[in-house]
């Protein structure tokens, strides 16, 4: 899947304008400055952060019940997680599963939900000003920001939901 996404954007390189970088980069400045790395939605960002922690060593798709970060004794299965626990596996992979590595990586994708939200709104309203403007609201959207900080699934679904509408809209469906 993420080797289909990264074709589809590719495909789509040309149309790569820099300014979607000025709504991310802000975004994730605003981000980092003003909100806490703390968990906003409770155990499922726990939750996600183990699933994904033991996807990238031990290999389980699982909760630890028992044991630590390295020593999975007993696992179950809690929830039947989406593709963020394991998207964040991958980033585990090279940094080791610890808990403010997932409150960056959530931070990154929200950067890069603005400037997915920018593309998709240029390629829609065929307007850089109100592409620009659309992705500041949506960044600027309270629950959005707040969930910025958030190792939840939300952001990375709008993400993914942002590039997929991009593609449909640029006949790259």
């Amino acid at each position: 899947t993420l080797a289909f996404l990264v074709t589809a954007v590719w495909m789509e390189r040309r149309k790569l304008e820099w300014l979607s970088l000025a709504p991310a980069a802000a975004g994730l400045l605003t981000s980092l400055v003003v909100l806490s790395p703390v968990h906003r939605l409770f155990f499922d960002e726990d939750i996600y952060i183990n699933i994904a922690g033991n996807l990238s060593h031990a290999p389980v798709n699982q909760v630890t019940l028992l044991g630590g970060p390295y020593d999975v004794q007993v696992s179950s299965y809690y929830k039947e997680p989406p593709g963020w626990p394991v998207l964040l596996s991958l980033v585990f992979l090279i940094t080791g599963p610890r808990e403010w590595v997932a409150f960056w990586v959530a931070r990154i994708l929200f950067g890069l939900t603005l400037a997915a939200v920018f593309h998709f709104a240029r390629e829609f309203l065929k307007s850089r000003n109100q592409a620009l403007i659309a992705a500041i609201l949506f960044g600027a959207t309270p629950i959005c920001f707040w969930s910025s900080a958030s190792a939840g699934t939300d952001l990375p679904a709008a993400l993914f939901s942002a590039l997929g509408m991009w593609g449909v809209l640029a006949g790259n469906g």
